[in-house]
């Protein structure tokens, strides 16, 4: 017999004031292109203080705990070891002549821009970006007149050029009028050769088929100098300009070193001398406290 409340099947028949609750839905199986699904774990504190590049979460999150606090704690690496320059290159600009007028209302007003083996306006921009940069650029104060005298010394450390070598090769040399609080005038321009003007002697023409590679190794092989008027041209580098007077000197690395080897062996000695005082002065201390320590032995059995 069938009841009220089942149906031909024995299933009870819901009341029509009762609550069914729903059927849970079957989780949805996360595939490649899904991205609704996961959730990309959140940076770590290194990532968010530039350790890490916070755009790749990933490589963030994966990262060695150790290599994580190493570089959040702004530990700075230790410093590089001196390094000794191939050669030091010293300029001093003396003075100039025949420099051409570019005020005809005033005297000109002189001076000297001087940068080693970069041109002069990128080495003054990377001069002025960074002071502390290793650049090769100095400038003179402004002199009087086109006879302007200077005496103005500036030394240039040589490193390795990124070119091959290792000797300075040339030193441009610019001139311009100061017009504060205009924008300054070009006067003229030059180039020091600097093997050929080292190794010349004042007779350029016996250096004109030399290798420029033999150049160099003569060029190390001693300390050099030499003054000498360079002649200086206008904007187009071929109109003559004036002339400026200077004087170049070159240490090769051989003389840095054997002075460094002089002033080590120099505190070698200022060390050994000070050691041997020292050991001196505490021989004589012992002696001083074994002779008070005997007498007071002496007094102590006498006394007895």
């Amino acid at each position: 017999m069938i009841s009220d409340e089942t149906d031909a099947f024995g299933n009870p028949i819901p009341s029509p004031y009762s609550v069914v609750p729903a059927a849970p839905k079957p989780p949805v199986p996360a595939t490649a292109s899904s991205t609704t699904t996961t959730t990309a774990p959140a940076p770590s504190a290194a990532a968010a203080v530039g350790a890490f590049p916070t755009s790749d979460t990933a490589s963030t999150a994966s990262a060695p705990a150790a290599m994580v606090t190493t570089a959040a704690s702004g530990d700075a690496p230790p410093p590089l070891p001196p390094r000794i320059p191939h050669g030091i290159l010293t300029v001093t600009v003396l003075q100039a002549r025949g420099l051409p007028r570019t005020d005809y209302l005033k005297d000109s007003d002189p001076y000297v821009k001087l940068a080693v083996d970069v041109p002069l306006i990128d080495a003054e921009k990377l001069a002025k970006a960074d002071p502390t940069a290793n650049v090769a650029f100095a400038q003179t104060q402004v002199g009087d007149r086109q006879d302007a005298v200077w005496h103005e010394t500036f030394a240039f450390p040589i490193y390795d050029r990124r070119s091959g070598g290792a000797s300075p090769a040339k030193v441009h040399v610019e001139v311009w009028d100061s017009d504060w609080p205009t924008a300054d005038d070009f006067m003229a321009r030059g180039v020091i050769d600097v093997p050929a003007w080292l190794l010349a002697d004042g007779v350029e023409s016996a250096l004109a088929g030399q290798n420029p590679a033999d150049l160099n190794d003569m060029l190390h092989e001693r300390q050099r100098c030499r003054v000498g008027w360079l002649p200086v041209f206008g904007e187009d580098g071929k109109t003559p300009a004036g002339e400026v007077h200077v004087a170049v000197y070159y240490l090769p690395k051989t003389i840095v070193q054997r002075m460094q080897m002089k002033m080590e062996s120099k505190t070698d000695k200022i060390k050994a001398k000070a050691d041997k005082v020292k050991d001196k002065l505490t021989s004589k201390l012992v002696h001083k406290l074994t002779d008070l320590t005997a007498s007071k032995i002496k007094l102590s059995f006498g006394s007895s």
